[in-house]
């Protein structure tokens, strides 16, 4: 509908200015699996400015994870974010690991 006004010269629909659709358009955490075939060294950005762009890819034995953030913003860091993530899978596994042994 957005599109269409704009390309048909209409006003655009007040649902589309309202700051609750903004909000939930907005991104801060963009994630995609990487092929656990492929072998990759990158990542992507964030897709908004306060946000963290987040590859990963599930292997038999690891995790591969990439996380990306841009410098000049003050709320985020990819280095906090990457050991929040690797924290979170250690306490996962340490909660698995008993299990996986019965």
């Amino acid at each position: 509908m957005r599109v269409l006004a704009l390309e048909n010269g209409i006003d655009t629909p007040a649902v589309f200015t309202d700051p609750a659709f903004t909000e939930s358009t907005t991104f801060r955490l963009s994630t995609s699996n990487m092929s656990p075939q492929l072998h990759y060294d990158a990542g992507f950005g964030p897709v908004s400015t306060d946000g963290y762009g987040c590859c990963y890819g599930i292997r038999k034995m690891n995790i591969t994870c990439s996380v990306t953030a841009l410098r000049d913003c003050e709320k985020t860091s990819a280095t906090k974010m990457r050991d929040a993530i690797a924290h979170a899978l250690r306490d996962m596994r340490r909660l698995y690991e008993p299990a996986a042994r019965l």
